[in-house]
């Protein structure tokens, strides 16, 4: 009887416990249920991709730079005699800008000229002789030849003086003057040096801006290319010019292509050693199928987006899709594979969806985080 009792008890004690853990079970489940039922889909906003044109920019810096330059120094060594140009003043090709005074020169033509007037006497009254037959023509020979290297000598005593003459060698600006007169000017070096360079002066007509291209884009650099120019000088202005010409070889040391620019410079405003942000185009991509760059989801694994798919319980439903990317230009990706122009993409709220996940789409063109 006894044993009876507490098989009884037994059986009962196991039922109450089976019945509890249903009765919590279905609690659990109820709860879960009204939980998901009551939770919202996530919020997102969705565009289709825009069909833009997409420019793969290379932005490098460089200096201003005049088109010519010349630093003027004398061929012969003499004193500043007179200088006719200051600081800023305009030039034109062949203006006399300076003369040094060198008595040593003045002696030697003083001298050749002498030497000259003697033998072309001499040689004219040989010849005479010589049409008479009273000398031999050995004799006419000596005397035209010493002619001839008079003559040479005094017209290098000619361009020897003309050497103490400073010319303008192109239309420009003086941009510095570094003698005055009575300044005793040495003859001009391999050296360039303010010791013996008597002016500077730049053709400002047009500027040049010499920028180096690195080797993995060189192939996309071509005469003509157009391009930008950003200085601090002039924030909210935007200079265009196009590329001229660039070097048939690599630097050996850094791996670039020098590339040179000229912009016309007719208002001045491009001034010789001003800082430069040059922006050149290498590739241009028109009527590209372009996504916003936050609608991108960039891992290890590649690229991708989540565009909207069909309708399920009611409700739209995400993909997730693998695409492949090309210009990243001005916050927009272009897209060359992968997604097609009328599909509608996952702009924001895309941190709360998964692949096969219901959304909701906003209509106000916002989206909740």
């Amino acid at each position: 009887m006894h044993t009876r009792t507490q098989r009884t008890f037994y059986v009962v004690s196991a039922a109450a416990v089976i019945g509890f853990a249903i009765l919590v079970w279905y609690r659990v489940s109820l709860a879960r249920q009204t939980t998901q039922t009551a939770r919202p889909l996530p919020l997102v906003q969705v565009i289709k991709p825009a069909q833009l044109e997409m420019l793969r920019k290379l932005v490098l810096t460089a200096d201003i730079l005049p088109i010519q330059q010349a630093d003027l120094m004398a061929k012969v060594a003499g004193y500043l005699d007179a200088i006719y140009v200051d600081r800023g003043d305009p030039v034109h090709r062949g203006q006399l800008l300076a003369v040094l005074r060198q008595p040593e020169l003045e002696h030697q033509l003083y001298q050749a000229q002498a030497n000259f007037d003697l033998a072309k006497v001499t040689l004219e009254r040989v010849q005479e002789l010589h049409a008479k037959q009273l000398i031999a023509k050995q004799e006419l020979d000596d005397s035209r030849t010493k002619f001839e290297v008079a003559k040479r000598t005094l017209d290098l005593q000619h361009t020897y003086l003309n050497y103490a003459r400073i010319i303008a060698p192109f239309d420009g600006y003086v941009t510095k003057r570094y003698v005055d007169p009575g300044a005793f000017i040495p003859q001009a070096t391999g050296v360039v040096s303010a010791v013996n360079t008597i002016l500077t002066v730049m053709d400002l007509s047009e500027v040049k801006v010499l920028v180096n291209v690195p080797e993995r884009d060189v192939s996309n650099v071509h005469v003509g290319d157009a391009l930008s120019l950003s200085l601090d000088a002039y924030p909210d202005q935007t200079f265009h010019g196009r590329v001229t010409k660039f070097a048939p070889a690599l630097d050996s040391g850094s791996r670039t292509l020098q590339v040179e620019i000229d912009i016309p410079n007719t208002d001045m405003a491009l001034k010789p050693g001003m800082f430069a942000r040059v922006m050149l185009v290498l590739e241009r991509h028109p009527q590209a199928l372009a996504v916003p760059s936050e609608a991108l989801l960039v891992n290890e694994l590649g690229s991708f987006i989540f565009a909207i798919g069909p309708t399920q319980n009611g409700a739209p439903t995400v993909r997730r899709v693998a695409v492949r990317t090309g210009i990243e230009d001005g916050g927009q990706v272009e897209i060359l594979g992968g997604l097609g122009p009328n599909d509608q993409v996952v702009r924001t709220g895309k941190e709360l969806v998964h692949d096969g996940g219901g959304v909701r789409i906003a209509t106000d063109g916002t989206a909740e985080s």
